[in-house]
Parts: structure tokens; sequence; C-alpha cells
């Protein structure tokens, strides 16, 4: 940094120093002095493409893609053959759900760089946005031609495996990039996935458990592993999945949703006697209590108050003495892309690799 400065202070008007002083404060962390430098190069010299794409890249790290687009346009116009200014355009396209021309910005990638990996495996991605899973598949075919042993081809060619209902193969592209890389709790998250799909319920749970183990803040994962262990009767942790999920993000409406099923179904197995003759006191206390610890999740999970009111207003039963609490869905079992809380996972990860650094 300081031959930047003491270059500059020689010659204010050198642009490619400007330039390349920009690029050692990204490596640094530093992006918005990164972009100042990037703007000082473009104030010496107008038409410098190679600062408009640094520039673009800065304002990406500052989560400013609608600037970067514009900088990687103006990049272009100076260059359009910039292999890695269109990819990189492309991904701020996808970020911004613009799918088509991201696919586009990709297919101009490789129309000058055929095998650019990064730009399949992203092209890929925008083919799975776009719901043409065969298409993805061979795109990623193609990044593994490229680069053999790429972890995130494998994960995302599992993932277009999986939603062509292949599952059996989807597990091994994901034991495959689980050998090159163990620790890759997307890759980890993913075969849960499948291996829940396939009714191998228990194995999915420790592939959760290990996926979790690698990133503990993991909020998919403690999700879908809410959801097997939900399934596998093992209501408390299940439970403890959501509450955690919640801590972590207190928004994340499907846990909620979940936690109510999960807490609710608990306190069905425990309910208050009310049929002849008086409970052993004991006994009776130890039934509060339990009931009482579900309502509490109950609450946090923001459905108390319905199911207090339907404590409050029991029905009658049709043929006894007692009263029950009238049965209630208290929680819709289907979410909103239709996926039941026993059926597939709340979604897929899918493996981006990294920016592209140089502009050619």
């Amino acid at each position: 940094m300081a031959s930047f400065d003491q270059a500059l202070a020689i010659a204010p008007q050198a642009a490619e120093a400007h330039n390349n002083r920009g690029n050692l404060l990204r490596e640094l962390n530093r992006p918005e002095e990164a972009l100042a430098s990037y703007d000082h190069a473009l104030a010496a010299k107008p038409d410098y493409a190679e600062a408009f794409y640094n520039r673009g890249n800065a304002l990406q790290d500052l989560k400013r893609p609608e600037d970067a687009l514009l900088s990687y346009d103006k990049a272009l116009a100076l260059n359009p053959r910039a292999a890695n200014t269109l990819y990189n355009r492309g991904n701020v396209l996808r970020e911004m759900q613009r799918f088509a021309e991201a696919l586009n910005s990709y297919d101009q990638t490789l129309k000058f760089k055929p095998d650019h990996a990064e730009a399949l495996i992203h092209r890929g991605n925008v083919l799975l946005d776009l719901r043409r899973p065969a298409e993805a598949l061979a795109s990623f075919d193609k990044a593994l031609a490229a680069k053999p042993d790429s972890v995130a081809a494998l994960v995302n060619r599992g993932t277009a495996l999986q939603e062509l209902r292949h599952p059996m193969e989807a597990l091994a592209n994901l034991d495959q990039a689980l050998t090159i890389d163990p620790v890759n709790a997307e890759a980890l998250y993913n075969r849960g996935n499948v291996l829940r799909e396939l009714d191998r319920r228990e194995e999915a749970a420790a592939s959760y458990d290990r996926a979790l183990a690698i990133k503990p803040g993991y909020t998919d994962a403690l999700y879908n592993r809410g959801g097997v262990r939900h399934e596998l009767n093992r209501g408390d942790e299940a439970i403890a999945d959501f509450d955690r999920l919640l801590e972590i993000d207190p928004d994340f409406e499907y846990a909620k949703r979940d936690g109510v099923a999960a807490a609710t179904d608990r306190l069905r197995l425990a309910p208050l006697s009310r049929c002849g003759g008086a409970p052993h006191r004991r006994h009776q206390s130890r039934q509060t209590e339990h009931r009482a610890f579900w309502l509490s999740r109950l609450f946090r999970f923001g459905r108390g108050p319905a199911l207090m009111r339907a404590e409050l207003h029991p029905r009658q039963t049709s043929g006894g003495t007692g009263a029950v609490m009238e049965r209630r869905d208290l929680s819709p079992r289907q979410n909103p892309a239709g996926l039941c809380l026993g059926g597939l996972p709340r979604s897929r990860c899918r493996l981006s690799d990294r920016r592209a650094a140089g502009m050619s």
C-alpha cells in the first residue's frame, strides 16, 4: 500500500496505480476505499474497462447489485469479449432474480471461454431456478468435464438429479463430493434431504447432525432436522431444533408452523384426565407440568392463545360425562409450496464458486 501511495504522490493521475491500489484494498476487505480508488482511476482514464470491471466487483462486495450491473455494462461497452465480466454480470443478474438475462450472460461467457467451469456451474443453477433440471444436469456435466474435482458441480448435479427423481444417483454424487471435501456442510445437508426423501430418516438425521457440527447456525439444516426428528417421534428434540432456529431467525415462519405441529402432538400425548374418578394427585401434577411446558412452547411459536381458548371452551363428548379439548388443526400441515412436514425438505442448497477475479 505504501508503494502505491508513494507512486501516486509523484503521479496523481496514474490510472493503473489507482486501479491496483483498489485491488489491494479489496483483498484487505476495505471495499469502500477500493471503490474510491477505482473512481480515481476512471477520473484519470474514463475508458479504462478493467477499472469499471473492478469497480463492479467492489459494488458487489458492498451489496449494491444495481450499481455493480451498471459498472459491468460500461466495462463491456469498452471490451465486449471479456469473459469474466460477462460471468460476474450473470451473477449479479441472478442475485436480482433476472434469471433469463443471467442465463444469456453465462451463455455469452461460454461463447468466449467454453471451459469456464464456474460459468457452467452458475448456468446450471439458473436453469434450476427456471425449473429446467435436465438442461441444468447437462451444464453440470460440462463443468465436471472442465473441472473434475469441483465440489460445487457435484453437489449441484445432485440437486438436478433429485429434481429429476433420481435420488440414488443424487446420493452417489453427494457422497463423491464428500470424498473430496468431508466437511462440506451444504453437501451433508443435501445428503440428508435425499436420505429423507428415500425414507431413510435415521441416516438423514445423522447427516443433518454432521452438517450442524460444522455449521451450527445452519437454519435450513436445523429446520429439516427438526422435521425428521418429528417424523421419528422424537418430539422433544424436534422442538429443541425449532426453538434454536427461532433464536437465530425469529421470522422463520416454517419453524413456527412446524413447531406448533410438533408441540401440539406432544401436548395431545399427555391430556389432563377429565373422565370419572380422580387421578392420583402426584400423577396429575406431573401431567399438569408436562402440559404447561408444551403450552409454553406453543406460545413461543405464536399459537398459545388459540390453544388456550380451546382449553377454556371445551366441547362435550357425545357419549360421555367428561369434556375434551376440541381437536383443531392448530397448524396447517401444508406449506405454500405444497410440501408437508413429513415429505420433501424445505429447500436444497446449491453451491456457487467464487466471483471471477481477473477481467479477461
